[in-house]
């Protein structure tokens, strides 16, 4: 990846694919650091903001967008969800607060690549500052399927052969963040959340947090 990213203090990010329970574990550890006392903001990607909103309408797949386009809308929600003033992520971080977020840059790499150029969506990602710590919930694809088949609705990136390739796509870019000053925790996420949980808060405690 380029060498332009830097690391974030503060950030852990989720990743893995649909039904692999990072939005489960965000929550999890959101009431751990509560109850620990850590100050902590949980957010997702996309964001709940104006971009981010738009982003959920089209993954609905109820109106076709162009991939490239796909892209650039996450790389631009993106950007807002980091540098909002005073409240986005680099804000948080500095402040001191535990931010954790249930995916980041990570599944623009391995997502929008399925259908675009990956050197498009490296480009546009960047700029973005790594997090301090990135948790990969490692789920084979028919766990997440099944996992998925009890969801009210389905998004277009939630089909077997889709996953597949994402899959496979997390495998290939996540050695090429290894040494770059970000830990990767891969954990099984076939177990049960309590034990993930466990494990993610192994990770946690670990790591101060301090403000800037």
């Amino acid at each position: 990846m380029n060498s332009r990213h830097m690391v974030l203090n503060n950030f852990l990010v989720l990743e893995g694919l649909d039904g692999s329970g990072t939005t489960t574990q965000a929550h999890l550890l959101a009431e751990r650091c509560s109850a620990e006392g850590i100050a902590c903001w949980t957010t997702s990607e996309p964001t709940n903001e104006a971009i981010g909103t738009l982003i959920r309408h089209f993954l609905k797949g109820d109106e076709p967008v162009h991939p490239d386009t796909m892209a650039l809308l996450f790389a631009a929600d993106r950007s807002e969800h980091l540098h909002r003033a005073g409240s986005g992520i680099e804000a948080r971080a500095a402040a001191g607060e535990l931010v954790v977020s249930d995916r980041y840059l990570f599944s623009s790499l391995v997502y929008q690549t399925v259908a675009c150029d990956p050197e498009f969506v490296a480009a546009v990602n960047s700029q973005f500052p790594l997090p301090a710590t990135l948790v990969y919930l490692d789920v084979p694809v028919e766990v997440c399927i099944k996992r998925l088949a009890d969801r009210s609705h389905r998004e277009i990136y939630e089909a077997v052969e889709f996953l597949e390739r994402v899959r496979d796509r997390y495998e290939e870019i996540l050695p090429g963040f290894e040494g770059r000053g970000m830990e990767i925790v891969r954990l099984d996420g076939t177990g049960s959340p309590a034990e993930i949980s466990d494990s993610i808060w192994k990770t946690v405690a670990g790591r101060p947090i301090t403000g800037v």
